[in-house]
């Protein structure tokens, strides 16, 4: 029993108008097919698309989501994530918030993590610790802030809490640009 091919939504939307299953794939097997979109799709492809059936390929990203490039670590606007506005169906290119197209396969979903660190605090890098962030970890037992004296006189630098997240003792993190200054 032969497959159903995977097709994109362009491919399918073509071979739906075909009327003569042969004709075309004559056509095709001489390379006179007229349809462009088609072309890479080889003789058998072709022929088990309107002889067994096909599928259409579904996108892997969809509108809004949070998406990063695997092989940068900034984009060129100097965003770490960005949320997709549309997809080519034919070549799956992703149209991204900054204005600029990238090839599916350059992307993948940011995790919860990046979104937080990278989206929502605007930081360079994930568990990137500025003075000022107030830790929850296991490691203290307590509220500890970033980069500032204790009361028994010593700090915790934002190295010893990267640390510290690295060993996953820390529960969570009130970054310091939530602060909120009451006016005296």
């Amino acid at each position: 029993m032969s497959e159903k091919v995977i097709l994109t939504q362009k491919q399918a939307e073509l071979i739906s108008q075909i009327q003569n299953a042969d004709y075309a794939v004559d056509l095709h097997s001489k390379n006179e097919l007229p349809y462009p979109n088609l072309k890479s799709l080889g003789v058998s492809q072709l022929a088990r698309a309107l002889y067994v059936g096909y599928e259409i390929r579904k996108p892997k990203f969809n509108a809004d989501d949070k998406v990063v490039n695997v092989y940068s670590r900034k984009f060129s606007t100097g965003e770490s994530i960005l949320s997709v506005v549309s997809m080519d169906g034919e070549e799956y290119s992703v149209e991204l918030s900054n204005g600029l197209y990238y090839v599916e396969s350059a992307l993948r979903h940011a995790t919860p993590e990046e979104i937080y660190w990278l989206h929502e605090l605007d930081r360079d890098d994930i568990a990137e610790f500025h003075a000022g962030d107030i830790i929850i970890s296991s490691d203290f037992g307590y509220p500890y802030k970033v980069d500032a004296f204790t009361n028994i006189g010593h700090t915790l630098s934002s190295e010893d809490a990267f640390e510290a997240w690295h060993r996953g003792n820390i529960k969570g993190i009130y970054p310091a640009e939530s602060f909120k200054p009451f006016d005296k």
